[in-house]
């Protein structure tokens, strides 16, 4: 299964229009206690369930097959690095938990996952 993820951080330029739309109501007390970098690594980190959830919603195709590999790349995703800074450390080990207790993947999600053409290549432990 291959994706195209979308380079969902903030924009620099973006940052500065909102900054300066903000500016213009004279409401920029709201932005002082931003880390621009944590909102950035937050903004990409949701990108991912966000794209997940739209594929695994879909109404136009078949989506049964979909749960399995989302939840290894979703679980893939939430594993920390050494760039992340403290909090998103944090709310990706609580994501990780998160998602072992509340995403229930069944037998059926892998006979679909296993049957599906395109995932064939997909090496699946049962």
């Amino acid at each position: 299964m291959e994706h195209r993820f979308l380079h969902a951080g903030i924009s620099s330029q973006e940052f500065r229009r909102n900054t300066a739309h903000i500016a213009t109501r004279s409401e920029l007390y709201r932005l002082a206690g931003i880390d621009k970098e944590l909102l950035d690594q937050l903004v990409n980190f949701l990108e991912v369930f966000k794209i997940a959830s739209v594929e695994m919603e879909a109404t136009k195709h078949p989506t049964l097959h979909l749960p399995l590999p989302w939840y290894y790349k979703m679980v893939q995703h939430c594993q920390s690095d050494d760039h992340d800074l403290d909090e998103m450390a944090s709310l990706k080990a609580k994501a990780v938990a998160l998602l072992e207790a509340k995403f229930i993947v069944v037998t059926l999600h892998h006979a679909a996952a296993v049957l599906n053409p395109k995932m064939r290549s997909l090496r699946i432990n049962l």
